[in-house]
């Protein structure tokens, strides 16, 4: 088995007296992509900016292949950052994975997290993606069997894409799907588009293409939520949307394309109200 292509893990280090190491936040991180990738790519950053580009073929996944993630970026600064991806006409991104692939996954922490008490209390972090070629994973979730002898099956979804940001200050996630551009989830147990944030925004004139959604039997619980949600979401949430989910935020969806497939724009997975509304225009 294989496993991922490329692996970019880029930090800055110094030690700090008394021997206490910290992490300051670089500059910037860029990475393009004009090629064949036959399998799973992860940038794992702190920069103030990072900025990816895909003009070629990523594709992850499959019978071959181990890894489930055509394309990961992680990012996590003491400060505030942004994070940007552009899929350009022509660039495929896809997970071939045959269970609970992700075509595209963007995770941006900024701030003072649990782990991190040097982060800034005033931190925010931005998300901006680009599609106009094709991020896809079509081969849908399933069940993973049961952790303890009797107990409930554990379902993991398919995401297309899965975006999601962690920070003191509100952070904002846009997704601008152009003309031409697909971003697709098609089978069973899957999620075209899921987002984790405080703001998000999405221009859709492509085509988003999910599936009614997914729920849950009375002895499923879910395997794992978007970003770094609240796991008690097994007890809480018992349907997610098929072509967009959001979680926890305020949504502005402006719609000039086609959304094949179901839309929520959810309260928080913990079971918390949220402050979640959904403008179609």
């Amino acid at each position: 088995e294989f496993g991922e292509a490329i692996g970019v893990y880029l930090y800055q280090h110094r030690i700090t007296p008394p021997g206490v190491q910290f992490r300051p936040d670089g500059d910037s991180v860029t990475f393009m992509n004009s090629g064949n990738i036959n399998a799973g790519v992860e940038l794992d950053t702190s920069a103030l900016s990072v900025a990816a580009t895909n003009s070629g073929r990523i594709i992850a996944g499959g019978v071959d292949f181990s890894e489930d993630s055509a394309l990961t970026i992680g990012n996590g600064t003491v400060g505030s950052h942004s994070v940007s991806f552009t899929n350009v006409a022509g660039g495929v991104i896809r997970s071939n994975a045959e269970f609970a692939g992700i075509g595209l996954e963007i995770e941006a922490e900024a701030g003072q997290q649990p782990n991190d008490p040097e982060g800034l209390p005033s931190a925010a972090a931005t998300v901006n993606v680009v599609n106009a070629g094709v991020i896809a994973a079509d081969r849908g979730g399933g069940l993973l069997a049961p952790e303890v002898q009797g107990g409930p099956a554990s379902v993991a979804l398919g995401l297309g894409m899965v975006l999601s940001t962690s920070s003191v200050l509100p952070s904002s996630i846009t997704l601008t799907n152009e003309a031409g551009g697909v971003i697709s989830a098609t089978g069973a147990r899957s999620v075209a588009v899921a987002a984790e944030t405080n703001s998000f925004t999405l221009i859709n004139r492509g085509t988003i293409s999910g599936r009614a959604g997914t729920n849950l039997a009375e002895n499923e619980v879910w395997a794992a939520d978007f970003g770094e949600g609240g796991p008690d979401a097994a007890e809480t949430r018992r349907f997610v949307a098929g072509a967009i989910q959001t979680i926890n935020s305020t949504d502005l969806i402006r719609n000039a394309g086609t959304i094949n497939g179901s839309v929520d724009g959810a309260d928080t997975l913990d079971g918390e109200d949220g402050t979640d509304y959904a403008s179609y225009r």
